[in-house]
Formats: structure tokens, sequence, C-alpha cells
């Protein structure tokens, strides 16, 4: 999963990619343990800005293109990384949707999620990384 470049650094990065992991991780934990008081779109958009930060990329782009599109802007040193964190952030989405009684929104974003993993080929136990 992780390549290591010219230069050393693979030990460091490996570490501030799980760093981001558990990050994003415990953001969106945190987004879907909360209160229904909560407003939905309140929820989403706090998504929105932990998923720019994960990603380093605005997500609102990601949802515009197609699968493959969106996996070629993701391409870095850490691609697979990148891509599961993505599919991460389609699987809380969904699941804010899914509450918010949005079905066939949620059902879209979890199949798009599963094809990220599919074409990036984000291992099962990405999380266990």
């Amino acid at each position: 999963m992780f390549s290591r470049r010219e230069g050393g650094g693979g030990e460091f990065e490996k570490d501030i990619v799980k760093r981001q992991i558990r990050q994003l991780v415990q953001a969106i934990a945190r987004l879907l343990g909360a209160s229904v008081e909560v407003a939905g779109d309140t929820a989403l958009d706090e998504l929105r800005r932990v998923a720019g930060d994960a990603l380093r990329i605005d997500p609102s782009l990601l949802a515009r293109l197609d699968v493959r599109s969106a996996l070629s802007l993701l391409k870095s040193h850490d691609f697979v990384g990148r891509a599961g964190r993505y599919a991460l952030v389609l699987d809380a989405e969904a699941e804010l949707r899914a509450r918010a009684g949005e079905h066939e929104l949620a059902a879209q974003l979890r199949a798009r999620a599963i094809e990220v993993r599919r074409l990036a080929g984000v291992p099962e136990d990405f999380l266990a990384e």
C-alpha cells in the first residue's frame, strides 16, 4: 500500500497516513453519533470539511465526476490510502442521507464507495492498516 520513494521517509509517511485515517474515522464517528438535534445539513457540511482536509481536494468536485475521473484526481504516492478515505467519506455521507430519508441517494453513494474500492484496489482490511 505504501511505496518507498527515493530519499526514504516511508515509515514517516505511513505514520502520517495512519493518523489521517484515524482522524477521519473519528470525525465520521462523531458525525454519525451526533444527536438527532444536529441538522442534517450541518452534519453534511462538517463531513465535507473533514473530507476536504483528509483528501486534500474539495469533495464536491469529486462528486461531479465519474468514479474513474475522480480517482485520477486522487492519484499520488498514497493513491490507495486516499481512495480508501474517499470511500469512507462516501459511506458516511450515505449514512447521513439514509437517516434524512434520502434512501435512493444513499444507495447511489454506497454503490460509488464500492466501485471506488474495487477500481483503486483498496483492501478489505483498509482500516486495519
